[in-house]
C-alpha cells in the first residue's frame, strides 16, 4: 500500500502504520522507510515531498515512543538528510531544533527515573 501511485492511499496506510507499529516491529517500518528514500531518490513531486515530510513526523514521534531504538532512528532521520535534495524540507533547522530538544528531554527524564 506505501507503494501505490495515489498519494492518498500511502498517506492512510502511514496513519494506519502508526497506529500498529509495536516495539516488535518498528525494525521492519524503518528499514522500510530507508529503502523508500533510496528509491525515491530525485523525485521532487509536490506528493513525494508531502510524503516524506509525514515520514519524517512519524519518525520524530518514534524518538520518544521507542526509546530502545533511539540510535537506529537517529541514523535513519541522518540517512532522510543525507538522501533529500536541500530544497525539499525548507525548515530542516526547526526540525533538527525539535529532535534535539526531544531526545535532550528525554535523556533528563530517564536520568531523573535512575535518581529516584
Amino acid at each position: 500500500m506505501l507503494q501505490n501511485k495515489s498519494f492518498d492511499i500511502r498517506k492512510l496506510t502511514l496513519s494506519l502504520i502508526q497506529d500498529l507499529i509495536s516495539s516488535k516491529n518498528i525494525t521492519q517500518f524503518l528499514e522500510f522507510v530507508r529503502k523508500y528514500l533510496r528509491s525515491e531518490k530525485g523525485e521532487k513531486t509536490h506528493e513525494v515531498v508531502e510524503f516524506k515530510k509525514i515520514m519524517l513526523e512519524i519518525l520524530k514521534k518514534f524518538l520518544l515512543e521507542f526509546p530502545q531504538i533511539t540510535e537506529q532512528i537517529l541514523a535513519l532521520i541522518i540517512d532522510f538528510f543525507l538522501l533529500i535534495e536541500y530544497d525539499e524540507l525548507s525548515n530542516v533547522p526547526n526540525l533538527l531544533n525539535e529532535i534535539f530538544s526531544q531526545l535532550f528531554k528525554q535523556n533528563i527524564s530517564q536520568r531523573d527515573e535512575i535518581i529516584n
